[in-house]
């Protein structure tokens, strides 16, 4: 059992989520700029799922990384490699067979994920302004403006706010979830394989309108795809996976290239689409 370090009211709270100590709230000890540039921190994460047939299915191993506040961080893998499980782990989904993540000055409830299928997201039920508008705490005026606002920046039109979900395309249904993530002031947004299914050009309209908004909303960006060009493109670092491991890490990924060899053979597919 991890004992809980005494608690100091200048140093910033943690949350492991680790086997018997989920929940928990801790206080580490850190330096200012330790604080300043680390949010969440993944120690030593694996998982295994139980399967009838052929025994346990070893889904992470030992995966380690650090996250530091309004960055863009791409994680590429084919299917299988591990990274929507680490993912949902992250974000309190599931539960890690073993490690632990400490979260700093970050809270489950500050990480908004926006998944592949955006019409599932969406009550059928109800018109698009409903959904919005259960987001926000009061019908104040300036509320209802940031609503336009962010319509605007995604080129949605607002007519598609008296519309139901099954009356929109499924490229505005991904660009009103992402709308509605952001009302919801999240320092963290999770873009799990979210642009997989739009043509090149909404990827970018999407991408650089979220860049821009980057700015307003102070929110870090951690965007899982097997399109490894898409995220060379627009991300400062970029995780490799396979097999539920990392197999590499790079920055700059405009300026440098994959070493591993799972990593260059996807550098081939980059270097394609460049031409």
């Amino acid at each position: 059992m991890k004992k809980t370090v005494t608690i100091n009211p200048t140093l910033r709270f943690s949350r492991f989520a680790q086997n018997d100590n989920v929940g928990k709230v801790l206080y580490t000890k850190m330096t200012v700029l330790e604080k300043d540039r680390i949010m969440i921190e993944c120690k030593h994460i694996s998982k295994q799922f139980k399967a009838k047939t052929k025994g346990d299915v070893l889904a992470l191993n030992d995966v380690n990384f650090t996250l530091e506040p309004e960055t863009i961080i791409g994680i590429a893998g084919n299917s299988g490699s591990g990274k929507s499980t680490l993912v949902k782990i992250l974000a309190g989904l599931e539960q890690a067979s073993s490690g632990k993540i400490i979260y700093h000055d970050i809270k489950l409830n500050e990480m908004q994920l926006i998944f592949q299928h955006p019409i599932a997201a969406l009550n059928p039920k109800h018109k698009i302004e409903y959904s919005l508008m259960q987001v926000i705490k009061n019908n104040k005026k300036s509320e209802r403006a940031e609503i336009s606002q962010l319509f605007a920046a995604f080129s949605l039109a607002e007519k598609l706010l008296k519309r139901y979900p099954h009356q929109i395309s499924g490229g505005e249904a991904q660009r009103i979830c992402i709308v509605r993530a952001l009302l919801n002031k999240p320092k963290l947004l999770i873009l799990d394989e979210a642009a997989s299914m739009l043509d090149a050009l909404s990827k970018d309209l999407i991408l650089t309108a979220l860049k821009k908004l980057k700015k307003q909303y102070h929110y870090g960006m951690l965007m899982i795809s097997h399109d490894i060009a898409f995220l060379n493109k627009h991300c400062q670092a970029i995780i490799l996976m396979s097999n539920g491991e990392i197999v590499e890490t790079i920055t700059s990924p405009q300026e440098n290239r994959f070493q591993s060899a799972l990593g260059k053979e996807m550098q081939e597919n980059i270097d394609f689409f460049s031409i």
